[in-house]
């Protein structure tokens, strides 16, 4: 009953990068490049 399916882990991953570039994009850091190339 505790079983969590890969579909879950996926759904999780990517609320969670939604929601960091969605902070990224609010607070417009002058550093792009390394921020998108430890998140990807």
């Amino acid at each position: 009953m505790n079983r969590m399916p890969a579909t879950v882990y996926h759904q999780v991953a990517v609320m969670l990068r939604v929601t960091l570039t969605a902070v990224v994009s609010l607070l417009e850091p002058p550093v792009e490049g390394p921020v998108q190339t430890r998140i990807g």
